[in-house]
Order: C-alpha cells, then sequence, then structure tokens
C-alpha cells in the first residue's frame, strides 16, 4: 500500500470513529481504507513560499 499524501489527526479520528460504528468487518475495512484515498485523489494541499502558515487546498473533480 503506498504512504498516503494527505494527512491529518481530525481525519484520522474521524475514520476511527465512523468505522468503529460499522458492524460489518468488510464495510469498516472497506470505509478505512477507501476514505482516505479518496482525500489523496481529489485534495492537493499546497503552501506558498514554503511557509506553513500559508496552506492553500483544492479540490480536484472531473478530468
Amino acid at each position: 500500500m503506498l504512504a498516503q499524501k494527505f494527512n491529518s489527526p481530525a481525519v484520522a479520528v474521524h475514520i476511527q470513529k465512523s468505522s468503529s460504528q460499522i458492524s460489518d468487518l468488510d464495510l469498516q475495512k472497506l470505509f478505512s481504507q477507501c476514505y482516505p484515498n479518496t482525500l489523496d485523489t481529489t485534495v492537493v494541499f499546497k503552501t506558498v513560499n514554503n511557509l506553513p502558515d500559508s496552506p492553500y487546498s483544492f479540490t480536484r473533480s472531473g478530468s
């Protein structure tokens, strides 16, 4: 499995809380793997002049 491009403690907590509410173990695993993948493929995070306090995020959709 490839490393995630988008990492967020808040998202990790959301995934953990949400997946704990899914009783079907296969669906739980699917959610836990697909949700971060969706963020990796649709959200682009950039900084301006490598300054950590100037983040911009872009959502890609379509082609």
